[in-house]
């Protein structure tokens, strides 16, 4: 996680600092710019086909008890108003929220900008990564810069500046600004033309044809102060003539540096239109005389334009050298304020000819450095500091200036007159500079299909205020807490998830051990769900108002003594104090409980490894057609569904998704996102994906929500009653139950029976019915008789028992019982005779030679066991088949529905039965086991004959220790380890090759090499197996200290759940690197390897 984040980290980084001369004069963010940059659509074509982008999108799964607050709890989250009539959730709500890094405010949306194809290749483009070359796009290229016609060095900028010299000699010496600012401005733009493009051309020459009017009016203005000067003494001069031209430059700094900040911010075009709009001092009319007049060329204006000019380059000089690499230099600071300082003093002793030209080219060095960081000022406001305004705002704003400098400079508004030409003329002088930005506004639009250059321009002004331009968007699913709903949540619970458990704390102090074991039962069943590391659990108390707050910390202080220990590498813990618990009042406004609960769930969200995976940005055309898709099923439910051919087909049409491995990725990114259910690890439901996770919720939840009797139709009044009563189901109240989506009925029943949320059952269950019937576990009603009445306990019978721990297996029980039915249905056991079925325990007959029974049993809050009593009619049945039948089963359930559920199978232990039940009659001892499982007993122990990772024994008897007692069980009729001549045969060897999983060695192989690195006399042992699995020696210091016995198993099974998937060959890998170097353990390995 560390690796990936860190270079996340280094991108955004990189992608500031190329982007940082955006704030200078190195670069422009202007729309035309960025619509020329040829390395940019060069970097954003590459980014819709090959960019990938962090995952940034996560589930968060609201569970808990009804009635406790949890869709309160999520409307308090995304800011709405708490409703006193909130209805309880039925089934399963889901609701998608884009959190932004900016505000971290919770906001509701249909479609993020996560979703959004170009939204994420324009970040792509900005961060410049690009999967298939995996390197950075540099945004200031050599391609970039010629496109651009942006100088960004300083020679580059001194060479442009001497063109501009010539330019204004030859604007200044035949008096072309006396024609108007239009003839002006437009005669430059068409003289830069020549040497860059257009749009360049356009921005650089209004730019400097403002502060060429600023220049000009402040060349006639210090040619009368200089004029006055040379007429007085020298006291008065330096007592009147310099005061009054420091006043004159003060108001000249302001004008200059306002004027630049205009231009930078994006108000130029306003500025220019005021300009247009008035008269200079000395412009006079076109008429026939005026034009047959030659111009005069004055020697004393073409040497002013020129000492000015090399002053204006000598500041710009100045102020590149003061600001190398974006940031002030105060020793070079200090020497170009020491040069002005000379400068001035020269002006000061000078005589009234050399004065002149002192003060002009100490004007254009001060003009044209405040001129600089006027416009770098501006640049920044808008591009590094945030400050954004709207189009007409800034226009508005550089107009209302604009008249204000033609104020104070001389110049007066023009009035046209009447006629058609002048009023032609004027307009046109006025609007050629907005009808030029709407021409580049055009442009725009034209390409933003295939160029989105806006997007880019928000997303690099983004990087450079610092702030994330990667959306999180999140997946809230609000979970009904009633018991009838439990079937369907392993359906949507992932692996990798954000879990909040909501529970009522008023209640809680009511009822504190109650509530506990409530939160206990969430607890695990998030745990045996959540495989990846960081899906983690908020545990939430509503109703904090109502609880003094004496008894709130008494039951912080409770929950945090009985599950901190226990679930410490899932609990999230406040911040405050530490603590597994956030407190809540949901009727309440928003306040810093939920804040801080708000910016925990985001915290845990952005900093989950899953949340860092890169994924291919194409596969958003996929979802697109998604979500088009869903749009289709709105009217036709048939679109929800689709199978893995015409997914295929579709995966390949929208983003060229070809190869099958690359189909299966882009399914799970999508699962496990939310955004649809695909299962691969089934046969039937592999064929088959779901597009719209809430379609699923609904079938499940017409399925198992009965209405009530009014509301009934009377033609399937007895269906209905039947179906509260037994959990039958046929397969007329079916077709009336989805009456809306007849026609997917066939579907939906395989969908569901897949799920194994109903199967179909033989005709004894419902023999008043011709139809078709099928069973759904989740409405059976449990048994309420005498518990000697339905199983009568025999001195021959042979219990067994699934240890499950701390989780509650019903939801397992109820699978296990679909599975058996669909068996009995398929002429695996019996089907003339009706097994009893109900919520808590079932039984079923094997022809005439078997009956079990398998019953749910709570012996303590620890302990959740589901036992299997077997009474076999003939000596030599093989009970043993139908034990490995059912441990198979459970695997196969476990594995597919709960990932991290570890159980048990195996006989009571006899040794601690004769220690705990000592005084019991051997009568009491066998009705321990049948007593209603509501009640809790003493926990028992379950010897090991298999499990979640132990196959059934392979031989007779099964050995099983119990501390250091040995137990052997015989399975009759199974191969026996004794033949009859007494001779002893070794256990069948599994066979293994490099790629098996390291988990699934041989066990005696396992045990060895466990053995082996276990040594402590050699230096590499475990701890530097450790340290090549990337523990620090904190770790292995925690580890060493707490005396396990054998701590390589630990290291090896931790590295297999994390990693997922580790074979034999990664652990010889590991073995031979140089700073372990086992090669008597790789030996070992190999040897029985080949013997196999």
């Amino acid at each position: 996680m560390d690796i990936t984040k860190s270079s996340s980290t280094r991108r955004y980084s990189d992608s500031i600092q190329f982007l940082a001369p955006v704030s200078d004069f190195n670069r422009s963010l202007h729309l035309a710019a960025l619509l020329k940059d040829g390395s940019l659509r060069e970097a954003y074509a590459t980014a819709m086909t090959d960019g990938q982008l962090p995952t940034n999108r996560a589930r968060v799964l609201i569970l808990g008890e009804p009635r406790a607050g949890k869709t309160s709890l999520l409307n308090r989250l995304m800011g709405r108003e708490f409703d006193t009539r909130e209805q309880p959730t039925e089934g399963i709500e889901t609701r998608m929220c884009h959190v932004t890094n900016v505000d971290k405010q919770w906001n509701e949306s249909k479609g993020a900008k996560a979703d959004d194809i170009q939204q994420c290749a324009s970040v792509v483009t900005v961060l410049g990564e690009v999967s298939s070359a995996r390197k950075a796009t540099t945004l200031g290229s050599d391609t970039s810069s010629k496109n651009d016609s942006t100088p960004h060095t300083l020679p580059e900028l001194m060479k442009m500046g001497l063109q501009l010299v010539c330019l204004l000699v030859v604007v200044f010496v035949f008096g072309i600004l006396k024609y108007g600012y239009t003839a002006f401005v437009w005669c430059t733009f068409g003289v830069i033309t020549f040497m860059h493009n257009y749009n360049f051309a356009y921005r650089f020459s209004t730019y400097i044809s403002l502060f060429c009017i600023l220049f000009h009016a402040i060349t006639r203005r210090d040619g009368l102060l200089e004029a006055s000067s040379c007429q007085e003494g020298v006291g008065r001069f330096v007592n009147q003539t310099v005061w009054s031209t420091m006043q004159s430059m003060v108001l000249d700094t302001i004008n200059t540096i306002l004027l630049g900040a205009a231009n930078g911010f994006g108000c130029r075009t306003g500025v220019a239109v005021a300009f247009s709009a008035s008269v200079h001092p000395e412009e006079i009319k076109a008429t026939q005389e005026a034009a047959a007049n030659s111009p005069v060329v004055s020697w004393d204006i073409l040497m002013v334009v020129v000492v000015s000019s090399a002053g204006v380059l000598l500041g710009i000089g100045c102020y590149s050298f003061c600001t190398f690499n974006d940031r002030w230099h105060k020793y070079r600071t200090a020497t170009c304020c020491g040069l002005l300082a000379w400068l001035l003093a020269l002006s000061l002793k000078g005589d009234c000819r050399t004065r002149r030209y002192l003060f002009l080219f100490l004007n254009g060095i001060m003009m044209s450095m405040q001129a600089a960081w006027g416009t770098i000022v501006g640049r920044r406001a808008s591009h590094k500091y945030g400050v954004s305004a709207s189009y007409v705002t800034k226009k508005t704003v550089g107009f209302i200036f604009g008249l204000y400098l033609s104020c104070i400079f001389g110049w007066t508004m023009r009035i046209p007159n009447s006629s058609l030409p002048s009023m032609t003329f004027y307009f046109l002088s006025v609007l050629s500079h907005p009808l030029f930005d709407l021409h580049n506004t055009y442009k725009v639009w034209r390409e933003k299909s295939t160029f989105p250059v806006k997007l880019i321009r928000e997303q690099m002004k983004a990087v450079l205020q610092r702030q994330p331009i990667l959306e999180t968007k999140l997946s809230l699913w609000d979970f009904a807490g009633d018991t009838l709903y439990h079937c369907t949540h392993h359906v949507f619970m992932p692996d990798r998830a954000l879990y909040v458990i909501v529970f009522n704390l008023h209640a809680a102090v009511s009822d504190e051990d109650g509530q506990l074991q409530k939160l206990l039962f969430w607890l695990h069943s998030v745990c045996a769900h959540a495989r990846h590391p960081d899906a983690v659990i908020i545990i939430v108390g509503t109703h904090k108002a109502s609880v003094p707050e004496a008894h709130r910390l008494r039951f912080t202080d409770e929950l945090h003594r009985r599950i901190t220990s226990h679930f410490c590498h899932r609990l999230v813990l406040n911040p405050l104090d530490d603590k597994p618990l956030f407190l809540v009042e949901n009727s309440q406004p928003v306040d810093e409980d939920f804040k801080q609960l708000r910016a925990e769930i985001f915290r845990q969200v952005e900093s989950a490894e899953y949340a860092q995976e890169t994924y291919p940005i194409k596969y958003l055309h996929f979802y697109r057609e998604i979500q088009n898709r869903r749009k289709l099923a709105e009217t036709d439910c048939a679109a929800y569904v689709m199978t893995l051919d015409q997914i295929s087909d579709l995966a390949r049409d929208t983003c060229d998704v070809t190869n099958e491995d690359d189909l299966k990725s882009m399914l799970r990114f999508f699962g496990e996102a939310g955004e649809l259910i695909h299962k691969d690890d089934d046969d039937i439901l592999r064929q088959h994906v779901v597009l719209d996770p809430q379609f699923l919720v609904d079938v499940m939840k017409k399925l198992v929500r009965i209405p009530r009797g009014s509301k009934r139709s009377h033609r399937f009044a007895v269906n209905w009653r039947d179906y509260e009563s037994s959990g039958i189901i046929n397969e007329g109240l079916l077709q009336h139950i989805y009456g809306d989506m007849l026609h997917l009925v066939p579907l939906l029943t395989k969908l569901l029976q897949a799920y194994d949320l109903m199967c179909p059952v033989a005709s004894v269950f419902n023999p008043n019915c011709s139809q078709k019937s099928f069973l759904v576990p989740a409405m059976l009603p449990p048994y309420r008789g005498e518990s000697m009445e339905f199983w009568k306990p025999q001195s021959k019978e042979e219990v067994f028992y699934f240890d499950f721990g701390s989780f509650d297996p019903s939801t397992v029980y109820s699978r296990l019982l679909t599975r058996c039915l669909t068996h009995a249905s398929l002429d695996k056991f019996d089907s003339t005779s009706k097994p009893l079925i109900f919520a808590d325990r079932c039984r079923f007959n094997i022809g005439t030679r078997c009956i079990f029974k398998l019953q749910l049993e709570r012996r303590s809050s620890q302990q959740m066991l589901l036992s299997v009593t077997v009474l076999a009619f003939e000596q030599k049945y093989p009970i043993w088949k139908l034990l490995k039948f059912l441990l198979n089963v459970v695997k196969s359930i476990t594995a597919r529905d709960y990932s991290q559920l570890c159980f048990t199978l195996g006989p009571r232990c006899p040794y601690c039965v004769h220690e705990v039940n000592s005084e019991k009659s051997s009568e009491a001892l066998s009705q321990d086991t049948c007593e209603n499982n509501e009640r809790e007993e003493a926990k028992i122990h379950v010897l090991k004959m298999g499990g979640n990772d132990q196959p059934f024994p392979t031989m007779s008897p099964a050995v099983m220790l119990c501390g250091q007692k040995r137990y052997e069980l015989v399975l009759s009729g199974y191969k026996s380890m004794d033949t009859d001549c007494g001779s002893c045969h070794l256990p069948q060897r599994v066979a293994f090759t490099t790629k098996t999983p390291i988990t699934k060695l041989p066990p005696d192989l396992f045990h060895k090499v466990c053995q082996l690195l276990n040594d402590s006399s050699s230096n590499r042992n475990w701890k530097a197996l450790a340290g090549e699995l990337g523990k620090d020696a904190e770790s292995v210091a925690v580890l060493d200290s707490q005396r396990i016995t054998n701590p390589t198993e630990c290291l090896l099974r931790e590295w297999a759940m994390i990693s997922g998937h580790v074979t034999v060959n990664d652990l010889m890998e590991v073995l031979g690197r140089p700073s372990l170097l086992r090669m008597d353990v790789i030996h070992e390995i190999r040897a029985q390897m080949a013997q196999e």
